[in-house]
């Protein structure tokens, strides 16, 4: 098949492989291939929760080896855990995480590396408002502030 001039390789859209980690009831996504068969590939670590075991995503590689490294961290009280995503490092930049009370995101600073190298430490906070009425309870998210600085 040919688009533009140029001849499209392999298939139209991207193929995603699913498998079953052993000792989990779910299925992850191991990589991903698109239409050219370059593949992205992604790697699990493994938590119980509730007596379950779930799959937390560990790494994510593109077809050129950069690799984005997840870290988790339970922040649950104990006996009920509540793993979150607190950082995400990648070749260049890394992004920190924070949560509140509620376990609910609280802010994301984006590179948060060395400013003598040129990093911009940009922190976006997030706050969170609750209405009760007659018909029940709502709550949802509200951008509380961004800002970016080099130091």
């Amino acid at each position: 098949m040919t688009h533009g001039g140029f001849a499209l390789a392999g298939h139209a859209y991207p193929t995603k492989h699913f498998v079953r980690v052993q000792g989990s009831l779910e299925r992850c996504c191991d990589y991903i291939d698109d239409r050219y068969g370059n593949r992205t590939s992604l790697t699990y670590t493994q938590q119980t929760v509730g007596g379950n075991t779930v799959n937390l995503l560990q790494t994510v590689t593109d077809p050129s080896g950069r690799q984005i490294a997840y870290t988790w961290t339970d922040l649950g009280p104990t006996g009920s855990p509540a793993w979150r995503i607190t950082s995400a490092q990648g070749p260049a930049y890394s992004v920190s995480y924070s949560y509140n009370n509620d376990l609910n995101l609280s802010s994301v600073t984006l590179d948060p590396g060395n400013t003598s190298q040129g990093h911009v430490n940009r922190t976006t906070s997030f706050g969170y408002t609750y209405v009760t009425g007659n018909l029940g309870s709502d709550g949802g998210l509200s951008l509380r502030s961004s800002m970016g600085s080099l130091r």
